[in-house]
């Protein structure tokens, strides 16, 4: 079973992308992100909508 919140890190390894990436688009609140204990946790459907609206951008 596919987990359906994600680390940062995980995020990062599914966008190829850095983890300082993935923490500036939260920060930025261009990607939604959840705290739960200490860790921030992000929906795999608003990261695929991020990704979507990032390839949108630049198309």
């Amino acid at each position: 079973m596919t987990p359906r919140l994600v680390t940062i890190k995980q995020a990062a390894a599914y966008c190829s992308c850095a983890v300082w990436a993935i923490r500036q688009a939260i920060w930025s609140k261009e990607l939604r992100a959840c705290v739960i204990g200490k860790r921030y946790l992000i929906d795999r459907g608003d990261l695929d909508r991020f990704i979507d609206a990032l390839l949108r951008e630049r198309a």
